[in-house]
């Protein structure tokens, strides 16, 4: 997580993380880069999966927070340095949590105490 911007007055919070790419070139197919098109697709870094990681420790430890949004800043390595900021619906990474991340935590915890 490389920012957490918390509005005290309204008891919310935006979650950032800053991403370097050289796939942030212009996609041919849609108004996004191809990092974006990697993002929505597959998801080869499983960014998804950190990104859950993060809502879920914040939960955890504010639970009082809102967390109103969680945007990858993604930031080209090349000239001319294109920047495409890519926000993950809140819900997917909750569910992602609960269907992903929690199954293999328990397996492994699980493991750890045959």
């Amino acid at each position: 997580m490389d920012r957490f911007h918390y509005d005290k007055k309204r008891n919310a919070a935006i979650i950032r993380d800053l991403k370097s790419t050289s796939d942030m070139k212009p996609s041919t197919r849609s108004i996004h880069t191809q990092f974006y098109a990697n993002l929505d697709g597959p998801d080869p870094f499983k960014y998804k999966l950190q990104l859950a990681f993060y809502v879920h420790l914040v939960k955890a430890n504010y639970p009082d927070v809102n967390i109103e949004k969680v945007i990858i800043d993604g930031i080209g390595t090349y000239a001319p340095y294109f920047y495409e900021a890519i926000e993950y619906p809140i819900e997917m990474l909750e569910d992602c949590w609960t269907t992903e991340i929690e199954p293999a935590l328990t397996r492994l915890a699980a493991e750890l105490n045959e």
